[in-house]
């Protein structure tokens, strides 16, 4: 006898009818007959709390950034982030390390890819990827801690980071699972050694029910609790993720709420379970994906109601294109899945996932296959020296990422299917990111369509290109072989026009394009100590300041918060900075630049800084043959504060944009708190226990107790700290986060 309870196991709009099915506990070696009768269903009202119906929460449509219209015309402003770009959701799965078709272990402990088999190994190192995940790793030969060594050491090889690797310990289905106490085991030997792993998945597809480990939800969630507990008291910063199934009201709402404080992310397993042959192209590519969006904000949602606190998110550990071929032979089986049609709707997905971060990471399913089923395969031992298609969409995609993801809008005909409007959205969405330098802007789009190809004009600002490249990745066969065995016939040039602040291109139908600009940037900003031993104790701007620049700081540039490397203790505060630009034009002035000074984090409202000395140019003098632009203060002039540098786009520049960077001063301060600037006795203690003598021991330029530079170490640097100190936050410098 059972019990199904309406509100936890199904919902009765969507339920009218339900269905009795008996599976008969037999081996199959005889025949019998089944007698079924005296079947009794009682009704009753339920003593269980309903779980809240997702489909009743309110939450955003997904933002598609370009409107409906007839032309591609996208505006793109460099100065416009929506936030820092999330690599890991750009990253790919692996099965398990031995016994599934030998990746990369044979079953018995074997390392594969060696020999022929080595470009493998290669092809995973060229890979980059930026997240990945392993399941059954508790289950494989090298025992718990071994286990977790193996796969540590397979994250070097590949060099893939261990922080953003999901380890999943059971076998999937939740068909057998490590105790609680065994799970303890391999986490705190993690610890012991030094391991970064974090993110660890508590069952895989736990809720297909394949063994009888987990018989219900219920045992699932007890399980999920002792084992979250267990991993959190050994490493508190470890992040437990949960297994939810969100068409299944008992294992996902209820599971949710359940486990709630629990657990830190969800995987729902994200497959697009359209059939590739029967389904119109678009439709795969496009509404499908625009559908399946709408459902990832849908729980995300659930998980907000469920943890009213936040900070629970998704991170999917398999997604993909799932469904039949026309032969009904089982999905591993699909070219469509894995060739230009599966790649193109993982690329519409990835555009979505980095550009509106929807999700803490992704791991598209899976790394390696055989060619006879190659529905998800990347790479394959059968053709070791070549690449899968959707290894070259993901190759690309990662190469063609920059730090900062930029807002854009305009507009692009749209997939608009009649009756269905969440599966309506752009044909050609894009995505658009900066590296931090700003030096580079890339643009991946795709075209869903089989038949149209769309000129694209891209209108920029505050960027401006010298130069573009482009690549396209396609196929001309919806049943073309998901191996490239010739690369031409997948992967080319994309012709690129660039205009002042425009760049123009034409995506061809059912293709993927990958292009980065480039603009003149500075390539070297550096903060050095003038009038000091290291360039002789001269005032002026020459080739002995190359001596004086500080090696250990770096500019602090926008949406970053400032660290020790980003100020110096110098007692004569902030009084030459050097500035490298390829080729300047001509000779900067002034009026090229803009100084200001302050101590907050709103540097629109900071002052106008005081004007310097000297600007000077050295020709060639700069890195890779640069030229270095010197500008100097009179001592003091500018201390104990932040100075923000713009570098203007200039005809004497040549910038593509205005460049804005930041160094501070605090005087008397040796970098001995990661929280604050302040200088306190603490600094002044620490030049005592750090002495240094000009004949015997001289200090460093980098010694952060010489405030002076002088490469001595004692009673004068003590003073000097002494009487700069600043044991109010309000008169420290304070360690700023200044905007994009």
């Amino acid at each position: 006898s059972f019990t199904i309870h309406e509100g936890r196991d199904f919902f009765v709009d969507q339920c009218p009818l339900l269905l009795l099915a008996f599976r008969p506990t037999m081996d199959g070696s005889q025949t019998k007959t089944l007698w079924v009768d005296d079947v009794v269903c009682t009704e009753a009202v339920s003593a269980e709390t309903a779980v809240v119906d997702a489909r009743t929460l309110v939450y955003g449509p997904i933002n598609h950034r370009l409107a409906q219209g007839t032309d591609f015309q996208v505006n793109i402003d460099a100065n416009q982030r929506l936030g820092p770009v999330r690599r890991q959701l750009a990253g790919n799965a692996f099965h398990r390390m031995s016994g599934w078709g030998r990746h990369p272990y044979d079953p018995y402990g074997t390392y594969q890819f060696v020999g022929s088999l080595a470009p493998l190994e290669t092809a995973l190192q060229d890979l980059n990827l930026p997240s990945t995940r392993f399941y059954a790793v508790g289950f494989e030969i090298w025992g718990l801690t071994g286990n977790m060594d193996t796969l540590a050491g397979l994250c070097g090889t590949f060099q893939i980071p261990q922080e953003y690797t999901v380890v999943t310990l059971g076998m999937p289905g939740g068909s057998d699972e490590l105790t609680p106490q065994q799970v303890g085991t391999v986490v705190q030997h993690c610890v012991d050694e030094g391991y970064e792993f974090k993110y660890w998945e508590t069952g895989s597809e736990v809720y297909t029910r394949r063994g009888n480990y987990f018989p219900t939800a219920d045992d699932y969630i007890d399980y999920l609790k002792q084992v979250s507990a267990t991993i959190k008291g050994i490493d508190p910063d470890a992040q437990i993720g949960i297994d939810v199934n969100p068409s299944v009201p008992g294992w996902c709402a209820y599971t949710l709420r359940e486990t709630a404080g629990y657990y830190d992310w969800s995987s729902a397993h994200w497959y697009c379970r359209a059939n590739p042959y029967t389904t119109p192209f678009s439709n795969v590519v496009l509404g499908e994906n625009y559908k399946m969006l709408d459902s990832i904000l849908q729980l995300n949602a659930l998980m907000d109601y469920y943890n009213p606190g936040g900070g629970t998110y998704q991170f999917d550990t398999e997604w993909g294109v799932y469904g039949a071929d026309p032969n009904n032979s089982g999905a591993s089986g699909m070219w469509r899945s894995s060739n230009i049609v599966g790649a193109l709707h993982r690329v519409v997905r990835l555009i979505y996932y980095v550009r509106e971060s929807l999700l803490g990471g992704a791991t598209d399913w899976e790394m390696f296959c055989r060619t006879h089923t190659p529905t998800f395969g990347h790479l394959t031992r059968d053709v070791p020296d070549k690449k899968m298609m959707l290894y070259w969409v993901f190759y690309l995609f990662n190469r063609y990422l920059g730090d900062w993801v930029l807002d854009l809008d305009g507009t692009c005909t749209y997939y608009a299917p009649y009756g269905k409007p969440k599966e309506h959205g752009p044909t050609t969405p894009m995505l658009a990111t900066i590296s931090a330098d700003r030096k580079y802007l890339y643009l991946i789009v795709a075209n869903g369509t089989w038949n149209y190809d769309y000129p694209a004009q891209v209108s920029l600002s505050n960027f401006s290109p010298k130069a573009a490249v482009g690549i396209w990745v396609s196929q001309s066969d919806k049943d073309a072989d998901p191996v490239v065995y010739t690369e031409v016939d997948a992967i080319g040039v994309l012709p690129v026009t660039v205009g002042s602040n425009t760049l123009s291109f034409t995506i061809p139908a059912h293709t993927v394009a990958y292009i980065r600009a480039e603009q003149t940037v500075p390539v070297g900003r550096y903060i050095f100590y003038n009038n000091c031993y290291f360039d002789g104790d001269d005032p002026g701007a020459n080739a002995n300041d190359d001596g004086a620049i500080a090696p250990d700081k770096t500019a602090l540039l926008g949406g970053e918060t400032a660290t020790f490397a980003n100020y110096t203790s110098y007692s004569r505060g902030i009084n030459g900075i050097m500035i490298d630009i390829p080729a300047v034009p001509g000779t900067p002035t002034a009026a090229d630049f803009e100084f200001k000074v302050g101590g907050d984090c709103q540097p629109a409202g900071w002052s106008a800084a005081p004007a310097p000395s000297s600007i000077t140019v050295r020709s060639g003098a700069g890195v890779d043959g640069s030229d270095r632009i010197t500008i100097i203060w009179a001592d003091n002039a500018v201390a104990k504060q932040w100075l923000q540098v713009t570098v203007k786009a200039t005809a004497n520049t040549a910038l593509g944009s205005d460049d804005v960077f930041y160094f501070g001063n605090a005087i008397g301060e040796t970098g001995n708190s990661p929280t604050d600037a302040k200088v306190t006795p603490t600094d002044v203690v620490a030049v005592r226990n750090n002495p240094h003598t000009l004949e015997q021991n001289p200090a460093p330029i980098d010694a952060p107790w010489d405030f002076n530079r002088d490469r001595k170490v004692g009673p004068t640097d003590a003073t000097i700290a002494r009487n700069n100190g600043t044991n109010s936050y309000m008169t420290g410098l304070r360690l700023v986060s200044v905007p994009q």
